[in-house]
């Protein structure tokens, strides 16, 4: 991922095509999003910002976390939980 933002700060084109393809990643994330605010969720922000928020989150944690894979997915998974729907 690294390469790939650097990558990015060189080549407008190349940045641009990064932008698009994570907005189209974040697309089935917000779709569900917008499914549990339909159910009563109360999100953070909007469905989109929230997926947002939530690649963002996890993208920091995979660059930190130096522990085991499943204690690493629990704790995210609840730390994700209990932002969006408390």
């Amino acid at each position: 991922m690294a390469a790939l933002r650097d990558a990015a700060l060189v080549d407008p084109a190349f940045a641009q095509r990064m932008h698009h393809f994570g907005i189209e990643q974040m697309k089935p994330w917000a779709e569900l999003l917008t499914a549990l605010t339909t159910d009563g969720a109360h999100l953070p922000a909007s469905p989109d910002v929230s997926a947002q928020l939530i690649a963002a989150v996890a993208t920091a944690f995979v660059g930190l976390w130096d522990g085991g894979d499943a204690e690493g997915i629990a704790a995210l998974t609840r730390f994700v939980e209990r932002g969006l729907l408390s």
